[in-house]
């Protein structure tokens, strides 16, 4: 027979894990979804780079021009 003080610390000891397995289950998702939002992110950065490279790579070269204030 377990006495009832042991019983309630026993209680509330399950009622805390309880909430810190939630608090871990919550913080594993929102990591999940910012994991996937950083893929996005990498995935239109890398688009735009090279869209700018082969913007880059398709105007004429200049040439040694004297900037317009001179």
């Amino acid at each position: 027979m377990i006495p009832e003080d042991i019983s309630k610390r026993f209680d509330a000891l399950e009622m805390i894990v309880a909430e810190q397995q939630q608090v871990i289950d919550d913080l594993n998702e929102m990591i999940t979804k910012q994991w996937k939002s950083q893929d996005v992110l990498k995935r239109q950065l890398t688009k735009m780079t090279d869209q700018i490279h082969d913007l880059e790579e398709s105007q004429p070269a200049a040439a040694n021009q004297k900037p317009p204030h001179y």
